[in-house]
């Protein structure tokens, strides 16, 4: 009867010992997931920053172009549209000093 008793205890405990090893394995497994699930998201969050931030770069380089364009046109316009007032005045400013150089 110890024999059956011993070897009932013996599986009973080599049970046990595997169940208990099988906890700590499932347990390192979920830490292992966890770990991974945070650089996941960690590398996740950095992407988007990036993204983000290649984004608002498109779009102040856009916007930079688009000042510069319209810099451009009210330089050419102001050009053209001043170019005849200041021939005009330097042509009445040059009739005014000769018409007082000759009085």
């Amino acid at each position: 009867m110890k024999p059956i008793l011993e070897v009932l205890v013996g599986k009973t405990v080599e049970q046990a010992l595997l169940e208990v090893m099988e906890e700590e394995e499932l347990a390192n497994l979920r830490a292992q997931q966890r770990a991974f699930e945070e650089l996941r998201n960690a590398e996740h969050v950095e992407q988007q920053r990036l993204e983000e931030q290649e984004r608002r770069h498109r779009e102040e380089k856009v916007s930079l172009k688009l000042k510069i364009c319209i810099l451009i046109l009210v330089y050419y316009f102001s050009k053209s549209f001043l170019s005849p007032i200041l021939i005009c005045t330097a042509s009445l400013f040059i009739q005014r000093k000769l018409n007082t150089s000759s009085m």
